[in-house]
């Protein structure tokens, strides 16, 4: 039988996103471990940590000194705000990690094109998340709406509420 090799990773923003996908690889224990997070805030920080006892060196406040060491794991969750998506994307991809970033890719087309030309040149995987897509909340949303429980459906507006920083 072949043995599968536990996949690690780093994490950059441990807020709702981040810690999400960190606390889902704490529950599903043999798809991943995460071996060093960057967030600014101590307790989100504290949280991921203490979820994969992650020893202090490995605990960081700003993801560009994460990153200014050598590759610490095989993949990267980019779970940062927007805004400092295409620096971090750009610094991880240079690193050699392969990336799951959060979406959007990034504020501008430019940018989303820098990440890419960057994905190619290094050769990476990067794959866009809308962690929310699959959310069982949403998905019975959908389902009641589909189903005729109001009538027939005009139009949606759906507004995501993101935590404040």
């Amino acid at each position: 039988m072949n043995q599968v090799k536990e996949v690690t990773f780093v994490v950059l923003g441990g807020g709702g996103r981040g810690s999400m996908f960190s606390e889902w690889l704490h529950r599903h224990t043999g798809h991943g471990r995460v071996v060093a997070v960057a967030e600014p805030v101590a307790q989100r920080r504290k949280h991921i940590a203490d979820l994969f006892n992650i020893p202090a060196d490995m605990q960081f406040e700003r993801w560009e000194d994460l990153l200014a060491r050598p590759k610490l794991a095989d993949a990267l969750v980019n779970a940062l705000p927007d805004r400092l998506h295409v620096n971090s994307a750009l610094a991880a991809l240079e690193s050699g990690y392969h990336m799951l970033l959060e979406k959007p890719m990034a504020t501008s087309l430019a940018d989303c094109e820098r990440i890419d030309a960057a994905r190619r040149r290094a050769g990476a995987i990067v794959s866009v998340c809308h962690s929310l897509r699959y959310h069982a909340v949403y998905a019975e949303v959908k389902r009641i709406l589909t189903g005729g429980a109001i009538g027939r459906l005009i139009t949606f507006d759906q507004i995501e509420c993101v935590e404040p920083m």
